[in-house]
């Protein structure tokens, strides 16, 4: 028996709250039928085709339901579309349409006037996959009786048009393929990922800037160089190289206006620079820019921009006053981030909306207040631990570091235990963590005296181990310094 296809449940649920109701408006205009299907699929908490074949029923309506789920689902995509913003290439995309129209009326003069214009904008975007669909429709215009330099031109720019994409296209997958191994040495350094991005760092395409012959590989040879140095611990070269790379879309407004996605995430890594060359005043002068970034039109298409721009914002902000402990400083900015998270949160993608929980959690912790940090330590224990495992794992140690703070010592002595099986389980502990727990098992049982003649022999054992590189990202995570000086 042929499984019933989720497809149209899943779209109807994508749309958001506008999209709804906008789509609402035009089916209830246009065909009940259509309407009560659209308004079933969005009520139904889960897709289930028997249930939905017997509410329609109910109320007059089922028949031909795989018709018009199909039906609907078209009608729905088109709407969507009708909706979008159109770039340049959607414009350009389109003429070609209007050229095919005038074409077919025997308006020549029309055809030929509009494909110049388009063929000319195209040129200047770098739309080399529209362009291609042009010089299509010039040949078939010119057909057979052209000059022979006429035709001779439209082969140059055709062949010019697919170098560029070839030339475009071997350095997207030189920049995917760094990309890669990127994420994968985060996760796992080792040699065999150095070598392998060495290798990546040494292909020939690498080597200079002018072999790449579009703008848009220019982008992709700047991206790729800086990913390359800032994963292998070198954030001098990728300062300059995305400094280059803003610079390069700052002077091509036509291009900014195409890529602000781009533009926004390199120059959020180049943030992350300044701070970890601790170029304080380039950063408070990004920080500033970024604000301001909302009001600009170029970057208006992108989605969701004010919920990036605020994560982007307090991560880099937080991320300042830590490293230079200020922890005050830090600690004032919880009542930004929880108003931005009540505002934004659901439309933050899942890595940054947990990474600012945690950061929560633990300002609140050093803050001393600790229903708010148990408010979050208890959000992040609840999650699906699919995304940044790290900051579950760290949650865990916050978790027992709370615990300690309010004097739950039965609980505790619980939570050591199963904080230790549960951290062995997924990677080898930091001496730091192997540490805490002996001092926090230990503590137990002592009497308040006791306790901070221990707290004072761990403060100096937690000063040793913040000297050792292998332990640095147990500290980025909780600066175990801090929490253990706070009550001495």
């Amino acid at each position: 028996m042929k499984m019933s296809s989720p497809d149209l449940f899943e779209l109807v649920q994508s749309l958001t709250p506008s999209e709804r109701r906008h789509f609402s408006l035009r089916i209830g205009e246009k065909d009940l039928h259509y309407g009560l299907l659209f308004r079933s699929l969005l009520e139904m908490p889960v897709f289930d085709e028997g249930a939905l074949l017997r509410e329609l029923r109910k109320k007059g309506g089922g028949k031909n339901l795989s018709v018009a789920k199909r039906h609907l689902y078209f009608l729905l995509l088109d709407d969507l579309l009708a909706a979008r913003s159109r770039s340049i290439e959607d414009e350009v995309r389109r003429a070609c349409d209007h050229i095919r129209i005038l074409r077919a009326k025997g308006l020549a003069e029309q055809a030929r006037k509009l494909l110049r214009r388009n063929k000319k904008k195209a040129h200047e975007f770098e739309l080399y996959r529209p362009l291609l669909d042009l010089i299509e429709l010039e040949k078939m215009m010119l057909g057979n009786r052209s000059e022979e330099k006429e035709l001779e031109r439209l082969y140059r720019e055709e062949a010019g048009c697919l170098e560029k994409l070839g030339n475009t296209n071997a350095y997207w997958r030189l920049t995917t393929q760094i990309g890669r191994l990127q994420r994968q040495y985060q996760k796992m350094p080792g040699e065999a990922q150095q070598k392998a991005l060495d290798a990546l760092n040494r292909d020939p395409l690498l080597s200079q800037l002018d072999q790449a012959t579009t703008l848009q590989s220019k982008i992709y040879f700047l991206r790729a160089k800086s990913t390359y140095y800032f994963t292998v611990g070198q954030p001098e070269e990728a300062y300059l190289l995305n400094e280059q790379l803003l610079h390069l879309l700052e002077n091509s407004p036509s291009f900014l206006k195409q890529f602000p996605e781009i533009y926004l995430h390199t120059f959020n890594n180049f943030l992350i620079d300044s701070l970890l060359l601790q170029r304080f005043e380039a950063l408070a002068l990004g920080l500033e820019k970024l604000s301001s970034l909302s009001g600009k039109p170029a970057f208006r298409q992108i989605k969701d921009l004010e919920a990036q721009l605020f994560r982007q914002r307090y991560l880099l902000e937080i991320n300042w006053q830590l490293s230079t402990g200020n922890i005050e400083k830090a600690v004032a900015l919880i009542s930004g981030i929880e108003r931005g998270l009540e505002r934004f949160g659901a439309r933050l993608l899942k890595p940054h909306r947990v990474t600012l929980e945690y950061l929560l959690a633990y300002l609140s912790l050093l803050d001393g207040r600790h229903d708010r940090s148990a408010h979050w330590i208890s959000r992040l224990l609840q999650e699906k631990e699919d995304v940044v495992l790290e900051v579950f794992q760290f949650t865990r140690i916050l978790n027992l570091l709370l615990h300690f703070d309010l004097g739950n010592w039965e609980h505790l002595s619980y939570l050591i235990l199963s904080t230790r099986r549960y951290l062995r389980q997924r990677r080898a502990l930091y001496r730091t963590e192997t540490a805490l727990l002996q001092f926090l098992q230990r503590s137990i049982n002592l009497p308040a005296a006791e306790r901070r003649l221990l707290r004072q022999a761990f403060v100096q054992e937690v000063g040793a181990l913040a000297e050792h590189p292998e332990e640095k990202r147990f500290f980025n995570y909780i600066d175990l310094k801090v929490w253990v000086g706070n009550e001495m």
